[in-house]
């Protein structure tokens, strides 16, 4: 599937708003609120996943 042709000279012409979303130029809040929401989410799964293996490491070698 192909993206429109989004120029001015274009038959028919596009739609201002189609030709933002398909030659994005800026981002918007939302999109970079996600992004870091989402980057966060990893980093603390990553921690916690980390902080549960060290402690089942540790517990398992103490005497009971």
């Amino acid at each position: 599937m192909e993206a429109p042709d989004t120029g001015k000279d274009a038959i028919p012409p596009g739609h201002s708003g189609m030709a933002a979303a398909v030659n994005p130029q800026q981002r918007s809040l939302y999109d970079a609120f996600v992004s870091l929401f989402w980057m966060a989410w990893m980093v603390c799964t990553l921690m916690g996943i980390s902080y549960a293996a060290l402690r089942s490491r540790l517990n398992r070698s103490r005497p009971a």
